[in-house]
């Protein structure tokens, strides 16, 4: 009995099994023809965010505004833009999507720190606020991944 039924259950992983080019994935509508992505990263260097706003002031934050010449007219009409922050836990990058919020916490003092970006025709932006405006130490150097698609 134990023989059948490990018979009949190897039989039905092995024949449920699809290898990648036989599958409808590959030749779904816009697989090669219609899809473009344009893939690159932006280094942000800690000298080049500015401060809008004043020192520590309320409402002030960092940004920082980045020429884009892939970033066209029918990219912001009819694509889309994602970023990503780039870290890394050792030598291995990890990439998160922006918005990025981290909380922190250091005795009595709580903040939290944002990472997010907008975007038009010709450029990005990014930015860099803190829940409780502390803004006398600017963002240290940065790195984005962006992609495009359209």
């Amino acid at each position: 009995m134990r023989k059948i039924l490990l018979f009949l259950l190897l039989a039905t992983l092995l024949s449920a099994c699809d290898n990648d080019s036989d599958s409808n994935w590959n030749n779904r509508p816009g697989w090669e023809d219609n899809q473009n992505w344009e893939v690159y990263t932006i280094t942000i260097n800690a000298k080049d965010w500015q401060l809008v706003g004043d020192v520590n002031g309320d409402n002030s934050f960092y940004r920082c505004i980045v020429d884009d010449r892939y970033l066209d007219q029918n990219i912001f009409d009819n694509g889309s833009v994602m970023v990503y922050l780039i870290q890394y836990d050792g030598n291995t990058p990890v990439q998160t999507p922006l918005p990025y919020i981290m909380h922190y916490a250091d005795g009595d003092n709580l903040w939290t720190e944002t990472f997010s970006y907008d975007y038009s025709v010709g450029s990005l932006a990014f930015y860099v606020t803190y829940s409780d405006f502390f803004t006398e130490n600017k963002p240290g150097t940065c790195q984005f991944k962006v992609v495009m698609h359209w």
